[in-house]
């Protein structure tokens, strides 16, 4: 009764790992919960009904691979052929794990037919190898789910030339069960070894390229930002002419009236009228980019509806007018994304710009919903696809290229950034 226990509970193992494992490589954070529980069942009961006849052969890897991959899509909605590649990649771990204990044990005893013995019948002997080769498939897929985290928060993609890695393990294990000795552990050992240094060679040729293209897109996007900035300070120019002449328009409009030229009065207040002008920058920075972004990112707030607490005092940057403007449109961009995310009454962004001594103070709060997504120690805005990060990343790099330092959190619902430069 136990061995059988032990039988059912490691072909649980075995299919609760080879359905979410795939999916954790994907990027996936959903734990699966129920779903993944009841497809692991399903799964144990097909492979415990295989197992009364064979333990071990050709046609059950394929097998185990197809169900493990179909079990992924539907618990998780994934693409199958992104995770084929991954399950047998996973199918592989298993082998490796599975081989390496047998051959080491195998080895230990000096029996040249224990892989042969476990894979033909079920013992207590058997029992011993299910929890040391689970507890180290436990492992290693902890290690390589880890590892793709660690080198990559982007999505991660195995291409299909390890499914040759199957195909030597499948010719490994049949020697190994014809034979086990030093020989078959020295080379499990050395195959499990190509492999996972091969997939980390291949996450950091992915990530390497990954980076790339997002400098790429952070130089196009801060390129718009600028000239997005030069469109707002030319309109901002036009505005003070405007104004300006204000007082000869209403000398015109005058004579008009008093003359009974009332047509040509009304036509020119409708020329005036449909002119359109910016708001009266409120703010004085000593920074001309900075006022005109504040001003047009604020009003874009106030006309969705949120609560502006603003605290603005003249500051000393050293930073271009470009930086300036991608730095204060990322950091507002943000919060207004983060705030229309929130019910209209709950929408509250907060801007402190203060001088302190030879140190000027950037702090902007805002509203969230949740805690945004980490990556490594650092926030990242919500967007989906390319833009996921750039703009953050973008922020980083301009406090580090003067000194500066940069401090985010995250509390009671509130999200703030603050940057300080000396």
């Amino acid at each position: 009764m136990m061995i059988h226990l032990f039988e059912i509970l490691a072909s649980l193992t075995e299919s609760a790992l080879g359905i979410a494992v795939p999916a954790k490589l994907l990027g996936e954070k959903r734990s699966g919960g129920i779903r993944l529980a009841a497809a692991a069942a399903v799964l144990t009961a097909v492979v415990w009904g295989i197992n009364q006849y064979v333990l071990f052969s050709a046609w059950t890897t394929v097998l185990g691979v197809l169900l493990m991959a179909l079990g992924g899509c539907l618990v998780y909605q994934r693409n199958f052929v992104d995770v084929l590649p991954l399950t047998a990649f996973f199918m592989f771990l298993l082998y490796a794990c599975d081989f390496i204990v047998l051959t080491l044990c195998g080895t230990v005893s000096r029996d040249q037919g224990f892989a042969a013995s476990m894979t033909s019948a079920l013992s207590e002997a058997r029992m011993v190898f299910l929890f040391l080769s689970k507890t180290m498939l436990l492992l290693t897929c902890w290690f390589v789910v880890w590892l793709c985290n660690a080198v990559s928060s982007q999505y991660t993609k195995i291409d299909w030339s390890l499914l040759a890695a199957i195909g030597v393990s499948v010719y490994l294990a049949d020697r190994t069960i014809q034979k086990t000795d030093g020989s078959s552990l020295l080379n499990w050992l050395l195959l499990l070894g190509i492999v996972l240094m091969y997939v980390h060679l291949r996450l950091q040729k992915q990530i390497s390229s990954v980076s790339r293209e997002k400098a790429d897109m952070e130089r196009e996007k801060n390129r718009m930002l600028a000239e997005n900035y030069q469109i707002l300070k030319d309109a901002s120019a036009s505005k003070q002419t405007f104004y300006h002449d204000l007082k000869n328009q209403y000398l015109l409009i005058q004579n008009y009236l008093e003359t009974g030229a009332y047509e040509k009065a009304k036509d020119y207040i409708k020329e005036l009228g449909g002119r359109e002008h910016m708001e009266e920058i409120r703010f004085h920075t000593g920074s001309e980019a900075m006022d005109i972004i504040l001003e047009y990112k604020l009003n874009q707030a106030k006309r969705q509806g949120m609560q502006i607490n603003c605290l603005i005092e003249p500051v000393q940057l050293r930073l271009q007018e470009t930086e300036v403007t991608a730095l204060l449109g990322n950091l507002l961009d943000n919060a207004l994304e983060a705030c229309n995310k929130m019910e209209p009454q709950d929408r509250w962004i907060q801007i402190v710009i203060r001088q302190m001594g030879n140190a000027s103070f950037i702090k902007v709060s805002n509203t969230c919903a949740q805690e945004p997504e980490r990556i490594g120690e650092e926030f990242v805005s919500g967007k989906q696809g390319r833009l996921h990060g750039i703009g953050t990343k973008s922020i980083r790099e301009i406090v580090e290229r003067y000194g500066g330092v940069q401090e985010t959190g995250y509390k009671d619902g509130i999200f703030f950034m603050t940057i300080s430069f000396f």
